[in-house]
């Protein structure tokens, strides 16, 4: 957000002109990295900000607004499966209640609204959404199901790991796809010291899907490393458990059914 929109920043705050650097410089490194698969969402968010005239970003929240989310489903369903955006009709949702998460930080608990939307599909039965456990009580994830949609869904089975960012974007994620898992990020297992048992559940789930999304707020991204996904400990992890996985040299497949991982490495320096 202090990236997108610098304008919302405390015009006292010492460290603006630092913010404004390295956000430009971690965006440099990210883009000169050509990482496999990656979706640069910086440009496409700054040309719709620009045509809406006001901030994507909410008033002292850290999220974006009902059209940042939008546009993150959009872009993601466009890099799986291009065109199927077009199937679908964005209509008004009413207001939608929330409590500023930047404001709760100081103890101001007051509702703010904004416009709400809702995607709808014609022809498509309404997705059904269900509470897998993870390690309950404290981390689960959440999978929907759209049944009898044939080929106006996304097949494939798919799992999006992230934050609060995309778990907003779901219900306009959901309608797509015939079998898609929300997955937390594990800092929530960390919390309650149980990281390694939550790597261990993610891998799980990313052995299953055919189809795997990450999406990290920049803060966590570049801010934590111990229980971060992005941690290389966990990328040698889940690299060796694919590898298992991957096609033997005959063209047979041995366990799972994921190619093998490859991730620059200079990324996370």
């Amino acid at each position: 957000k202090s990236g997108m929109s610098p304008g919302q920043l405390p015009a006292d705050l010492p460290e603006r002109a630092c913010t404004a650097h390295a956000h430009a410089a971690r965006l440099a490194a990210l883009r000169a990295a050509h990482i496999p698969g990656w979706i640069d969402l910086d440009a496409r968010l700054k040309q719709r900000q620009a045509q809406l005239g006001h901030p994507i970003y909410l008033p002292r929240d850290t999220h974006w607004t009902e059209v940042g989310s939008l546009l993150y489903a959009r872009t993601l369903l466009d890099a799986i499966r291009p065109g199927l955006w077009e199937s679908a009709k964005v209509v008004p949702a009413g207001e939608r209640s929330y409590v500023p998460d930047t404001a709760r930080q100081i103890g101001d608990t007051t509702k703010a609204q904004e416009p709400g939307f809702r995607v709808e599909r014609r022809g498509v039965p309404a997705p059904r959404v269900r509470v897998v456990p993870g390690l309950p009580p404290y981390w689960s994830f959440l999978r929907s199901n759209v049944e009898g949609a044939g080929p106006r869904v996304v097949r494939d089975r798919t799992m999006v790991y992230g934050d609060s960012y995309d778990l907003r974007a779901l219900p306009k994620l959901q309608p797509f796809f015939a079998d898609l898992t929300h997955v937390p990020e594990v800092i929530a297992a960390y919390l309650v010291g149980l990281l390694d048992r939550g790597q261990d559940k993610v891998v799980e789930q990313v052995r299953r899907a055919r189809i795997v999304v990450f999406e990290q707020a920049e803060r966590i991204f570049w801010g934590v490393k111990g229980p971060a996904i992005w941690n290389p400990v966990f990328l040698d992890k889940l690299e060796r458990r694919l590898l298992r996985g991957a096609p033997a040299p005959s063209g047979r497949a041995t366990r799972g059914r994921n190619p093998k991982l490859t991730v620059p490495r200079d990324v996370f320096r």
